[in-house]
């Protein structure tokens, strides 16, 4: 039996560092999604300051086409950043739910090895106690015949 409980505990043991390492993925992809979610407010920011000068820069009065052309292609480039981003974040987000489904699916296992783990604990308690009261038994049985006739009560 303890060839048994000695593997039990190794694939326990390995089922636990696999949780941990999936907990570790989920934490990186869950950063880098953060990371994204930063870079779009701050694309979002650059669109509206540019837009803001935009609008400044067509008010009524001298109207510097240069500058505009400048602008309209600096908002193209932003535009085609954000349409990146967005793809990035899909894949992050898709991501994070593999790892997610990754992670409860480890933790499962671990769960169910403790379960099988508590379970052959309590059965090889349960036979420690069934021996133990067997020889207590013999032990009193041997102690009775040895005892003479007389002192029995």
């Amino acid at each position: 039996m303890s060839d048994v409980t000695f593997s039990l505990k190794t694939l326990l043991r390995a089922g636990e560092n696999q949780r941990d390492q999936c907990r570790a993925q989920l934490a990186d992809a869950l950063r880098d999604e953060d990371l994204l979610a930063q870079r779009q407010v701050e694309l979002d920011r650059q669109r509206r300051e540019l837009t803001a000068r935009c609008r400044e820069a067509a008010s009524p009065g001298e109207l510097d086409v240069e500058q505009l052309k400048e602008y309209h292609r600096h908002q193209r480039h932003l535009i085609a950043e954000q349409e990146r981003l967005a793809a990035e974040r899909q894949q992050a987000a898709d991501l994070i739910e593999t790892r997610r489904e990754e992670l409860l699916a480890a933790d499962r296992k671990v769960r169910a090895l403790e379960k099988l783990d508590a379970k052959q604990r309590r059965r090889l308690d349960l036979a420690r106690h069934r021996r133990q009261r067997r020889e207590f038994d013999e032990l009193a049985a041997t102690a009775r015949e040895r005892m003479p006739d007389h002192e029995t009560l």
